[in-house]
């Protein structure tokens, strides 16, 4: 029987992590909004908070219609 040194092993963990990396599904990135000042600017995507129906909920520190922020609501369902 042979014994395999830690440089075999870790080949073979290297390769296993490369083919399966390959065969998983890629995620698919869209901009759902641009705040352009006027729907608010600022957002910072680590103040998102899920609601009881689901959906996330920010706000922006500044624009609207006088420059004091906004809310916004955005769905989790899947974007195609």
């Amino acid at each position: 029987m042979r014994i395999v040194n830690g440089w075999e092993r870790a080949c073979a963990v290297f390769l296993f992590l490369a083919a399966t990396a390959i065969s998983s599904p890629a995620q698919r990135f869209s901009t759902l909004v641009n705040f352009d000042g006027t729907n608010g600017s600022d957002a910072k995507p680590d103040s998102l908070v899920q609601g009881g129906d689901g959906n996330l909920s920010g706000t922006t520190s500044s624009g609207g219609a006088n420059n004091f922020g906004t809310t916004f609501k955005v769905t989790t369902a899947r974007v195609q």
